[in-house]
């Protein structure tokens, strides 16, 4: 399948109109035009590159990537100048891939057993869907934490200023949890992968309870399970996960 043909597939299951607001799409060209190995991976790393060219793969879609990587830091460029040498197209798909039904926060919702739905939120200038799921179920926090639990996560942080009924959960991958978004939808408990001090004021302001899960447990297996059932619709091609392991781990003096 030609280069072509793999974007336009690309963009018609994940269409970049969900997240206008951002740049997607292809960052690094190879010569070769023809796609016999697509590769999905987390994020744009050394790693990440070598590990795909291992597995002779054309062309890499990469979750969380920069815009660009002809500015910044040499660190990015030089991973350009090692895919440009591996004849390896990279491909930025972000926020789509975490919007779009079956995506990213689908996956997620389903992996710990939460009846969610997509929300609308005002996000900068725009109106967005998708952004944030939502899940209406009594529970006690022990038992959303257990759900939680079912990512596997090597961390769990909560913030939680007091006790509170629990029936309205907002549930985001990676660093999700925007103020705007809980000043706009004001949820009992918050679950994504990384807080950030605004959202934690916040929340304690609001009495919200935040659950920090870690970016790859909110995003590495929706994504492969998103890959695994939309590889289908690459013709001819085969589609390989690139996995590339979560090393963050809580601090034990014990075991340093």
């Amino acid at each position: 399948m030609n280069i072509s043909e793999v974007l336009k597939i690309l963009e018609t299951i994940c269409p970049l109109s969900l997240a206008p607001f951002e740049i997607n799409g292809l960052l690094t060209r190879a010569e070769k035009n023809n796609i016999k190995k697509l590769g999905f991976t987390l994020g744009f790393s050394e790693i990440s590159i070598k590990k795909a060219r291992a597995k002779n793969i054309d062309m890499l879609i990469v979750h969380n990537a920069p815009e660009t990587l002809l500015q910044g830091d040499n660190y990015f460029k030089d991973i350009r100048k090692l895919s440009e040498k591996f004849s390896l197209s990279i491909y930025r798909m972000h926020l789509p891939l975490d919007f779009v039904q079956d995506g990213i926060i689908d996956q997620l919702c389903k992996i710990m057993y939460f009846k969610a739905e997509p929300v609308e939120l005002r996000y900068k200038e725009y109106t967005i869907v998708g952004g944030v799921y939502v899940a209406k179920e009594r529970l006690l926090l022990s038992d959303v934490v257990e759900r939680v639990k079912l990512l596997d996560p090597n961390t769990i942080r909560i913030v939680r200023r007091s006790e509170r009924k629990i029936e309205k959960i907002a549930i985001a991958s990676g660093d999700g949890c925007k103020p705007e978004f809980l000043l706009q939808l004001r949820p009992d408990v918050f679950i994504c992968g990384l807080l950030n001090q605004e959202s934690i004021r916040i929340a304690n302001d609001l009495g919200i309870i935040l659950i920090e899960a870690t970016s790859y447990a909110t995003e590495n297996e929706p994504l492969k399970k998103f890959v695994e059932l939309k590889k289908k619709l690459f013709k001819n091609i085969n589609v390989h996960f690139i996995d590339v392991k979560n090393d963050v781990t809580e601090y034990n003096e014990d075991k340093v």
